[in-house]
């Protein structure tokens, strides 16, 4: 917390978001956190959690400082008590964040307005949000060229008009994503046009070869094959884009996969993530085979944008054929820095960061590999009742236990 409090008050650009939901903060914290937010204009985003202790002249000091800020999304939560004295903090809670939230909504309507070049990101989930703030961003959102994703989750207060509100805004904005998980009160249909307008807002750009889009974040999105097929049908001579995560979109299927694979040949896509999806497992190994060879064809080629390969976040499970691949045609590359490759040998795990490759840069040489070492049991600490003699504690190098 102190360290939080440290760069809120001295106004750090590179600290937009505050997090303290997993933490129960009392009247001194508040307090301390209001001094911190004096002057602050680059916090973003703020969650916070009332304990046991959170006075109510406490609490209001710390809303009246979160107004004066630039804050676009704050989350207050509390617990409620049977004790006498303390049920006050549901109440608290409810008053503090209606009046956060009508300020959040100002501010982000403003900056979206300004075409703020900060805001590429709303997070709006738990905050209580309804339709007639959606009505207030869509109003704004005309023209807007930064603001790429809305988060809305569990957002009870939007209805079948706010999710049309919203969608009939996205057609004048830059949009690629709105997540609705949890608002149940938008019906089937109202989603399906809701995601309708952000598709084509990808496909738009993506035909445009837009420098804004080098990844395409389709997980957890109740994507389909309808979604992929426009997708494929704007890859054709995008040079931007260099992954695609699908996953988890039960709807995406091997007609989907077919119009991706026939097209991954004719742009620069080198990861695709298809886990929990509907798509056969040899379909996913062919996808896999052509984002290999985009990738193989790229580092050849010294492509001076292609600075990080990342099968991790891909999920994408390396065989040993496609890391020859790789490396083979990483020799003489001076643009690729890190190969975040799929996972460690038998007997190793990942350590640090994980298994990556490091280009030998400028100079030729091998490039270096780290991330993985040797699996180490360690002996217990209660040995009472048995004798162990000398055993091969380490699983690495065919080591066995």
């Amino acid at each position: 917390m102190q360290a939080d409090l440290r760069r809120a008050a001295r106004n750090d650009a590179a600290f937009t978001s505050l997090d303290w939901s997993e933490h129960s903060i009392e009247s001194e914290h508040a307090n301390l956190l209001a001094k911190s937010l004096a002057g602050n204009t680059h916090l973003q985003s703020i969650r916070i959690r009332y304990g046991i202790y959170m006075t109510a002249n406490a609490a209001k000091r710390l809303e009246a400082a979160l107004v004066r800020t630039c804050v676009v999304s704050a989350v207050v939560v509390g617990r409620s008590y049977s004790h006498d004295g303390r049920t006050i903090i549901r109440d608290v809670q409810a008053n503090n964040n209606a009046t956060l939230r009508k300020h959040c909504v100002a501010n982000a309507a403003r900056r979206a307005v300004q075409d703020d070049a900060s805001l590429t990101e709303l997070d709006w989930s738990n905050a209580g949000v309804d339709d007639d703030d959606l009505a207030v961003l869509g109003e704004a959102l005309t023209d807007n060229t930064h603001l790429a994703r809305i988060t809305l989750s569990n957002s009870r207060g939007i209805t079948d008009r706010g999710a049309a509100l919203l969608a009939r805004a996205l057609a004048t904005c830059a949009v690629v994503r709105v997540d609705i998980d949890g608002c149940h009160r938008i019906g089937r249909k109202s989603a399906a046009y809701l995601r309708r307008r952000w598709v084509s807002n990808v496909v738009r750009l993506v035909k445009s070869d837009d420098a804004r889009l080098p990844e395409i974040d389709w997980s957890n999105t109740d994507a389909d094959d309808d979604d992929l097929g426009q997708l494929a049908g704007a890859l054709p001579g995008n040079t931007r884009v260099n992954a695609i995560q699908i996953a988890h979109n039960r709807l995406v299927g091997d007609a989907g996969a077919e119009a991706l694979w026939s097209v991954l040949p004719l742009c620069n896509v080198v990861g695709v993530a298809l886990d929990v999806t509907s798509i056969a497992e040899p379909r996913k190994a062919a996808i896999r085979c052509l984002c290999v060879a985009n990738a193989a064809r790229r580092l050849a080629a010294n492509d001076s944008s292609l600075t990080s390969l990342d099968w991790r976040v891909m999920r994408h499970t390396a065989v040993d054929a496609d890391i020859m691949t790789i490396a083979r045609a990483m020799r003489g590359n001076t643009a690729l820095r890190v190969v975040r490759l799929g996972g460690c040998a038998a007997g190793y795990e990942s350590s640090g960061g994980g298994p990556s490759a490091t280009s030998c840069g400028d100079a030729s040489g091998p490039y270096s590999l780290s991330g993985c070492s040797a699996i180490e049991c360690t002996q217990p600490s209660d040995l009472t009742g048995y004798t162990v003699s000398d055993v091969q504690l380490s699983l690495g190098d065919g080591g066995t236990f």
